[in-house]
This record gives structure tokens, sequence and C-alpha cells, in this order.
């Protein structure tokens, strides 16, 4: 019960702590008032809360197809906001940058914290062991709240010395690794065909693991990636930074040019 536990946050629990300290750290380097995040965690585990109460009646739509298609589409949802967030940063227009930074907090405690209650309803209602139930939840988030930290401090070091890449990237490997994550879903519901794996990392480091769950956080691994999984990664990767960095030239030839004038 103790490792299921612990297993359980960082599944659920981590994501959640991994995009709200990214951020942070965006928005006190931009020197935002926090504030955002008083009203952005209440409404997100409001949202979680009625989900987990409409679990049932979500898995009975569309052909018993409905929670599925529900996640994938409200994760390609979080992923155009990471978009949206990403372009309003570039674009340095940081007056929309509550609004972005609200709707992307909320939809991703939302969905998650949704998962999470479900699961941790049913723990405690299953457990024998309170006691290994207690130790396991303070661990979990022990483990996610020193990740975000961890995560914050970084990220919020280099936005200030003008280094937003591994930001970005953080960003993108996390909302596109969510997202495609969910494909499994769809395959299980036979929504896609599913197909042989490329390759199996599993021998190494599992899904299920403790490694496992924080590098799907951080970057969507999986040990037995399809290749339409691979093929949409890379899209969903490559194509955003390819806009950025020909935005980011356009700008900066404008500048040289209105400089020279």
């Amino acid at each position: 019960m103790l490792i299921n536990t612990i297993i359980l946050f960082l599944r659920d629990a981590l994501p959640v702590f991994w995009v709200m300290s990214l951020l942070l750290a965006q928005g006190n380097s931009l020197r935002k008032n926090p504030r955002w995040i008083f009203w952005t965690v209440p409404f997100g585990l409001i949202l979680a809360a009625l989900l987990m109460a409409n679990f049932a009646a979500l898995s009975n739509s569309l052909m018993g197809a409905g929670l599925e298609w529900f996640t994938f589409l409200l994760h390609g949802l979080i992923y155009a906001l990471v978009l949206v967030h990403l372009f309003l940063f570039r674009s340095a227009l940081n007056h929309y940058w509550q609004l972005s930074a609200t709707a992307l907090g909320v939809l991703t405690i939302s969905i998650n914290g949704s998962y999470f209650l479900v699961f941790l309803d049913t723990y405690w209602r299953t457990a024998q062991h309170y006691w290994s139930l207690i130790t396991g939840t303070i661990l979990g988030f022990g483990v996610c709240f020193s990740a975000g930290i961890l995560i914050y401090l970084l990220n919020y070091a280099l936005l200030q010395r003008g280094r937003p890449l591994i930001w970005v990237l953080l960003l993108l490997f996390w909302s596109t690794g969510q997202l495609i994550f969910t494909f499994n879903l769809l395959a299980q519901a036979n929504i896609i065909s599913s197909t042989s794996p490329i390759w199996n990392t599993g021998d190494w480091i599992t899904d299920s693991s403790e490694l496992g769950m924080v590098l799907n956080t951080l970057m969507g691994y999986e040990a037995t990636p399809t290749l339409l999984q691979i093929i949409f990664y890379l899209l969903c990767i490559l194509l955003p930074l390819l806009l950025f960095s020909i935005t980011e030239r356009k700008s900066g030839a404008k500048h040289k040019t209105g400089v020279s004038e």
C-alpha cells in the first residue's frame, strides 16, 4: 500500500506540481502577482471533483469510449493552451499571461486531479493498514513538492538570466508526453488500431516503475512506443520549436532594420 500510494502521486499528482512550478517560475520572473494560483487551485479541484463524480456517465457514453475520448480531447486542449501560452510569451503579450496560465492550471488540475481522487478514494475505502496509506501520502506529497521546488528554482534562475529554452522545452515535453500517452487509452477502447511497438526498453526502465513515472511526466517516456506515437511526438515538439525559431529570426531582422534606419 505504501509503494502504491507513492506511485499514485508520481503518476497523477507530479504532472500538476510540475506544470504549476513552471508557471510560477515564469510568472515570478515576469514580476506577475502570484494571486492567480489562489483561485486556479480551488477551481481546478472543484472541476476534478465534478469529473470524478461523473466518471461513470462518461465511461458509458459514446459506446463505452466516452472517458477515453474526453481524456484525449482535454489533453489536446491542454497542449493547444501550452502553444498559446508560449506564443504569448514569445510575443511579449504579458498582459494576457494570467488568463492563459490560469486556464492551463485549471485544466491540468481537473484532469489529473480527477484520476488522482478516484484512485485515492479507492485506496482509502479498501485500505487495511491505514498507517501505510498515511505514510505513503506524506512521502508522495513530499516527493512531488520537492520536485516542484527544484524545477521552480532551476527555471526561475534561467529565466532571470534570459535563457528560456529549458523552460520552453520542459513545458513542451510535458504537454506532448501527456497527450501522446492518451493514445494508449484510445487503443484500449479500439478507437485507434493497436500496432506493434518500435522498441522495448522495459528491461531497463518499466512504465510502472518510479523512474518510469518521473520520466513520463518529464518527457512522455514510454517503454513500448508505437510508430504513431513517435511521429506525433516529434511533430508536436519540433513544429512549435521551428515556428518559434522563425518568428524569432523575423523579429530580430525587423529590429536590426529599425536600428539601421
